[in-house]
């Protein structure tokens, strides 16, 4: 139940920055990666946190966690790049700042849950 609370804010929060940054061209302004950089970076980072919160939740071990995780933490990290310029971009990007803020947190949850599982090993 606890890993579901942290895979929906990062799924739908990356998103939702994502579906912005295609419809409001002051959010694609007020991002260091431009337009199409933070389409990809929301996008992957939706897709990556939902992948690796199933991964997490199947207690999953081995190369394909490692990968999950490595690349989850890397974009975790764009995404609190973009944060970051979206606090001072002003305007209503301010408001897509502390939604990227908490879905940078919940990906960091959900990588810590899949480095877990990879050090737990799969059960049967």
């Amino acid at each position: 139940m606890g890993l579901f609370l942290f895979a929906v804010p990062a799924v739908v929060e990356s998103g939702v920055t994502a579906l912005a940054a295609a419809v409001f061209p002051e959010i694609a302004d007020a991002s260091p990666l431009g337009r199409v950089g933070t389409i990809a970076v929301g996008v992957a980072a939706a897709v990556l946190s939902a992948f690796g919160a199933v991964l997490a939740f199947r207690r999953t071990a081995g190369f394909l966690a490692t990968v999950v995780a490595l690349v989850l933490g890397i974009v975790g990290g764009l995404l609190a790049l973009i944060a970051f310029a979206f606090l001072f971009g002003g305007g209503a990007s301010i408001i897509f700042a502390v939604l990227l803020v908490h879905a940078v947190f919940s990906i960091a949850m959900i990588v810590r849950a899949v480095t877990q599982s990879r050090s737990q090993g799969a059960t049967p």
